[in-house]
């Protein structure tokens, strides 16, 4: 699982180095709509 943006490349690297089908699991925060805005802040 990636939890933070630097972890991200590292398990893509391993993904495709692997050659095998392979799912990233990304852990986000479910208030998070876009990079600057959360659902409140667009609700605000």
């Amino acid at each position: 699982m990636v939890g933070q943006n630097e972890d991200f490349l590292p398990a893509l690297q391993r993904a495709i180095h692997s050659r095998k089908p392979a799912v990233i699991e990304v852990a986000i925060d479910p208030e998070q709509i876009m990079v600057e805005k959360t659902i409140e802040d667009v609700r605000a």
